[in-house]
């Protein structure tokens, strides 16, 4: 008789880590499990970056016994073949500088029949692989990374973002002829952004655009340009969203109030919208109302700290005659003549006041983040989020595979070079923000684990 005990489980975005203890007679063995939740069966998850980081997680648990790592699904050829694959072919190419594709699969077929089932799942071995095998993908330590800036120099740094660019997913032809009537349109004075409105229409069915439904009207498409982006620990956490046009807010307070998000992080200040005069106000000045077809908006303004102003925003939809407060929060440190916040120190804050708030709060929905083009600031703003959250976790980052899956939400996420440096420079303040004592505790609880 077996007997099996779940000591404690901890849940991400793309997959469920879990301790088992299993005890037969007097004997008692500690079980790790990792359940990757993100492959649909005889499918392949939408990106590649969250598998081969799984893997990594997989190759840091530590190990009692020398028997080997047991690999399952449905059938147990499919994703459990691509997995091992990728597994095998990474080994390889790190320790001989070379790989044979077809050569694993076909050896892997004469132990087990049919191992990597479909022909998008044998693609999608090459694209892991390409990330997997990359240097720059590779994770840092937070002990080291003081010492990794050290070493990079600019010359590095452009390497690095030059072959990020390189990697970049193909755009499809039905997108690219979206932009092009995009461009077409006269008059258009906001930049272009990764998801024109035109391409909504193709992408209907995609889980990671929200659609309109409150107070839908028959004939109206129901789409806005906006896509949820997953954090470490959870599924669709940010919402990203352009800032709303004078005609559209109406459209942004219905996704704010349907979506019951948690809080709203806004890269508009009030000068900026005096200069852009098609932004629109979707809140009203103190002690006022603003009114907008079903929405009533009340404000109040809670904090002032100059580079960060913090509001709660009292919303009102008199369909329903519901009402909902939404801490709202405004940086203001960000010059629009720059690519880049004005401090990494200001900017680090700013996320770690968001993150204060949320903790307090019990709404469970996503953070709406907005910006002028729904991407340059508002893609920034949630890398860097992740970025902190994974060395927090992790003790380790690795900034070109946060960039990835960003992307693979948000194509036009970190389009500079400038960006993809601030990046790190968060990264690097982040780990020189801990005090001695604190920060010997954050580099001796990973003294201890395998190097990835």
């Amino acid at each position: 008789m077996y007997y099996v005990s779940c000591l404690n489980e901890d849940e991400y975005a793309d997959y469920i880590r879990r301790e088992f203890t299993i005890s037969k007679g007097r004997e008692t063995r500690e079980l790790h499990h990792l359940h990757f939740t993100f492959w649909p069966d005889k499918g392949v998850p939408e990106e590649v970056t969250g598998i081969v980081e799984f893997r990594q997680r997989v190759q840091n648990i530590p190990s009692e016994f020398d028997g080997p790592v047991l690999v399952h699904c449905s059938a147990g050829v499919g994703r459990t073949g691509t997995y091992i694959a990728l597994d095998i072919l990474t080994k390889e190419g790190e320790s001989e500088g070379s790989i044979h594709i077809p050569g694993c699969v076909i050896n892997m077929r004469h132990d087990r029949a049919n191992m990597i089932q479909t022909t998008n799942q044998y693609d999608f071995l090459y694209r892991a692989l390409v990330c997997s095998l990359s240097d720059i993908s590779k994770p840092v330590r937070g002990k080291y990374f003081r010492q990794y800036m050290k070493q990079m120099g600019d010359e590095d740094i452009n390497g690095q973002f030059q072959e990020l660019q390189n990697v970049l997913g193909k755009t499809s032809n039905n997108e690219m002829h979206a932009v092009e009537e995009k461009r077409e349109i006269k008059g258009n004075i906001r930049p272009f952004p990764d998801i024109p409105d035109a391409f909504m229409e193709y992408i209907a069915a995609d889980r990671n655009i929200p659609c309109l439904l409150l107070n839908s009207t028959p004939g109206a498409s129901g789409y806005i340009n906006a896509v949820y982006i997953d954090s470490l620990k959870a599924r669709n956490r940010f919402l990203v969203v352009k800032s709303p046009t004078k005609d559209n807010v109406i459209g942004f307070l219905r996704l704010l109030y349907q979506e019951n998000c948690s809080c709203v992080v806004s890269f508009e200040t009030s000068k900026d919208k005096q200069k852009k005069p098609n932004v629109g106000f979707y809140y009203p000045a103190d002690n006022h109302i603003l009114k907008e077809g079903m929405f009533q908006v009340s404000c109040s303004v809670k904090e002032n700290k100059g580079y960060c102003s913090k509001r709660l925003l009292t919303i009102t939809h008199n369909g329903t005659n519901g009402q909902r407060s939404v801490p709202h929060f405004g940086f203001n440190a960000w010059d629009n003549t720059s690519d880049v916040p004005k401090s990494s120190k200001d900017f680090l804050d700013f996320i770690r006041s968001v993150d204060a708030t949320l903790r307090e709060t019990s709404t469970r929905g996503p953070v709406l983040v907005h910006c002028l083009d729904g991407s340059g600031k508002s893609a920034l703003f949630c890398v860097v989020s992740i970025l902190l959250e994974k060395m927090d976790i992790y003790q380790e980052v690795s900034v070109v595979n946060t960039i990835r899956k960003v992307r693979s939400r948000r194509k036009s996420a970190i389009p500079s070079k400038e960006q993809f440096e601030f990046c790190h420079e968060c990264v690097l303040s982040y780990v020189k923000s801990f005090e001695y004592s604190q920060y010997a505790n954050f580099t001796t609880s990973i003294a201890s684990e395998p190097d990835a």
